[in-house]
């Protein structure tokens, strides 16, 4: 929520030109991050795409040993 808020800050400075912004640099800086996290993200790929599946499969086994 912080982060957002500053960023929201630095955005409205920037529209109001009280600072200026290097779109350029920016750009490069968050497509260098990028890079760099994307190979873990590949890991973490199939898992993310099957969390519906074990929340439900989670909560179905929670509730299956209440009522028992």
């Amino acid at each position: 929520m912080i982060l957002g808020v500053v960023i929201f800050s630095l955005i409205f400075l920037a529209y109001t030109n009280v600072i200026n912004v290097n779109y350029g640099g920016l750009s490069e800086m968050t497509s260098g991050f990028v890079n760099a996290v994307n190979p873990a993200l590949g890991v973490f790929t199939p898992l993310l795409a099957h969390i519906p599946f074990i929340v439900s499969l989670i909560l179905g086994l929670i509730i299956g040993f209440k009522r028992e």
